[in-house]
């Protein structure tokens, strides 16, 4: 667990329940899915709360775009068990899950019948560049804060070349870096 977690560490059912409605609000009002949330996560957890420090949120980050499912549930549960434990990233993950589930299931008839509609057409046109600007502000503070050295932003630079080229598949791009990072860590200690 992380130990500036001032808010978690009685590990109370009222510090439960602010983190499973932080949760919970980024789930509600983030269109775009899990990479429109991560700023608003690491704006609450980071910034605001100060549960978590940048270092480990950004371990989060690369530990969930690394492994398999949705990154936000892969976030909440990393994030909820480093600030409070198992039950603590069950929440987590249950709270940014729920909204859309909910929502989902409450707009399905309603989409069905008018998904195609002029005004709902034209709802998610508008939408669409607020998803990619969103999109676009976490790549570049990812970016900004990523301590980038020359072998990093060389590998950055070289993967988004590959990625954008259609060179190479995603999975060995990932793959490789992960074991370029294990060696050049162990190659510096």
């Amino acid at each position: 667990m992380f130990p500036n977690s001032p808010l978690l560490l009685e590990q109370t059912m009222v510090s439960k329940l602010k983190l499973f409605s932080i949760f919970f609000k980024i789930g509600a009002f983030t269109i775009g899915g899990g990479y429109a949330m991560l700023p608003l996560i690491e704006h609450e957890l980071v910034e605001k709360e100060q549960l978590l420090d940048d270092e480990t949120f950004h371990n989060g980050l690369a530990l969930s775009q690394t492994s398999p499912g949705p990154i936000a549930v892969n976030m909440a549960i990393f994030l909820g068990q480093q600030i409070g434990g198992v039950l603590t990233a069950i929440l987590c993950t249950i709270a940014v899950i729920l909204p859309a589930f909910l929502i989902i299931s409450l707009l399905t008839g309603f989409l069905v019948k008018y998904g195609n509609t002029p005004l709902m057409l034209k709802f998610f046109s508008g939408v669409r560049p607020a998803v990619g600007a969103m999109i676009a502000f976490s790549l570049i503070n990812l970016i900004r804060k990523a301590k980038l050295n020359i072998l990093k932003a060389t590998l950055l630079t070289t993967s988004f070349l590959l990625l954008i080229l259609g060179i190479t598949n995603p999975i060995v791009i990932i793959l490789s870096l992960i074991i370029i990072g294990i060696t050049w860590e162990r190659l510096a200690k």
